[in-house]
């Protein structure tokens, strides 16, 4: 599936990952998005690194939380980027109704 993905800091000072997805038919059916919390940016790297992203994608996550913008909207760090969709099930992200 190609997967735009963006990060932002909550108040609380956690962060949140969204992704939204593709197919080759469109947009998938829940306006392909979904929304992942952690409490830590590293346990948002480990994701990444999971979902079979390389060092460039991480780099450009670790940049944009880098950006003050980052606390008070979604700043996108990729796009276009492959994810099996087996892989954001496992982790329970839903693109799909």
């Amino acid at each position: 599936m190609l997967c735009t993905l963006a990060v932002t800091i909550t108040r609380e000072g956690t962060y949140m990952l969204r992704i939204a997805g593709s197919t080759a038919s469109g947009a998938s059916g829940t306006g392909g998005r979904d929304l992942k919390h952690y409490s830590t940016a590293d346990a948002l790297f480990v994701d990444l690194h999971a979902f079979g992203l390389g060092r460039d994608v991480v780099a450009a996550a670790a940049l944009e939380l880098k950006n003050p913008e980052v606390r008070k909207r979604f700043r996108k760090f990729a796009d276009n980027v492959q994810i099996p969709f087996n892989l954001l099930e496992q982790d329970e992200i839903h693109l799909f109704d």
